[in-house]
């Protein structure tokens, strides 16, 4: 049920940016929100919580205060799961920071963060004693290549990887061509990864890749974006059609081994 209503939110997130059917598809074939929609699993709620957070900050327009409670709560339910949260709050409050336009609403956010955070700030100490979190430290350049080596990773990483890197790319040369809205969703997005991965290295939190999903949908709206203001329609199709191709495939693949494997393979 949650997977479903991930697919439908994922909708109306990309619909202003007339992504919606990208953004539907992708939802319904990529691994991460179909292995966890089938499982009993916390992470589904953790892309769904993303999804709602970012259509209040992005897409929605009446009642700004009220949102930004809301948002708050919503960034709030998550330390419930994970403290990489800490890092997803710490990005929008930069973001609300340094947007003069938004400055104003930081207050009403962490308004709503504050009971979920003061209620969770005891368990955040006591699991610092532990070994095993700083053991979790898994940014290891040998360890990556192993595991992207590894099926199923070898079947999409580098295609993917390749048009990232081409996005990218296109990002750094062709500013101007973005949507105003795409690069205000951007900077928050860019903060979280960069959150993410100083924590790593500084060994504050293991590295574990599947926490980016909360973000997934707005990296990949972002993608897809650069790609259709930058490709011709036909080169554009191409990409997306080779994207979902691998990652539905890669699903599939995951779907009929997981009872061999034991385990999901998306650490990565």
């Amino acid at each position: 049920l949650l997977g479903c209503v991930v697919i439908v939110l994922g909708y109306f997130l990309a619909r202003p940016f007339g992504l919606e059917k990208e953004m539907a598809l992708f939802l319904a074939v990529a691994p991460h929100p179909v292995v966890y929609s089938v499982q009993l699993s916390s992470y589904i709620y953790l892309i769904l919580l993303g999804l709602i957070h970012a259509y209040l900050f992005f897409v929605a327009k009446k009642h700004p205060r009220a949102r930004m409670v809301i948002a708050g709560i919503l960034a709030g339910l998550g330390f419930l799961f994970h403290y990489i949260f800490l890092a997803y709050i710490a990005a929008f409050v930069v973001y609300l920071l340094f947007s003069k336009e938004n400055r104003g609403k930081i207050g009403y956010y962490l308004a709503g963060v504050a009971p979920f955070f003061l209620i969770n700030l005891p368990t955040f100490i006591a699991q610092r004693q532990f070994n095993h979190f700083n053991d979790i430290f898994a940014f290891n350049i040998m360890s990556t290549l192993v595991t992207l080596a590894a099926i199923p990773h070898f079947t999409y990483s580098p295609i993917l990887v390749a048009i990232t890197l081409l996005t990218l790319w296109y990002i750094f040369k062709n500013k101007h061509k973005l949507d105003e809205r795409i690069r205000t969703i951007m900077i928050p997005s860019a903060l979280f990864l960069a959150f993410v991965f100083v924590s790593a290295l500084l060994m504050i939190a293991g590295f574990i890749p599947r926490y980016i999903i909360v973000v997934q949908p707005l990296l990949f709206l972002i993608l897809f974006h650069v790609l259709q203001k930058n490709l011709s329609p036909k080169y554009y199709h191409l990409v997306s059609m080779i994207y979902f191709v691998i990652l539905g495939l890669t699903t599939l693949y995951i779907a009929t081994r997981f009872a061999e494997l034991g385990w999901i393979p998306l650490y990565y």
